[in-house]
């Protein structure tokens, strides 16, 4: 005969899984949301600044821009399809540009 102790699992610690679990989700939709809004006002200060607007503001404010030209998983490809199949992709492949507002 064993003298462990039983463990239980009780409504209260399900229902703190499950509480949890609907603070998160909710928190994920407003954090979606507030990523959306920072989105919409860095393109439109980006959209500002590219148009020529004036800027009055004791902030350094500029674009950073990239570019992208290789696929992602370049070293994936050269391995299985050789680097001249690689090159050739690379050559046809359309950069990609990303934009950053930059404030300091």
């Amino acid at each position: 005969m064993s003298t462990a102790k039983k463990l239980i699992i009780t409504d209260d610690e399900i229902s703190q899984v499950l509480s949890l679990r609907e603070m998160k989700k909710t928190l994920k939709a407003k954090l979606d949301k507030l990523d959306d809004q920072l989105k919409e006002n860095e393109n439109q200060l980006m959209e500002l600044i590219e148009c020529g607007c004036e800027i009055d503001s004791s902030f350094t404010i500029s674009i950073n821009e990239t570019q992208k030209v290789y696929p992602k998983y370049k070293e994936e490809i050269e391995k299985r399809l050789g680097e001249k199949v690689l090159k050739e992709i690379i050559r046809s492949t359309a950069p990609k540009a990303f934009k950053k507002l930059v404030i300091k």
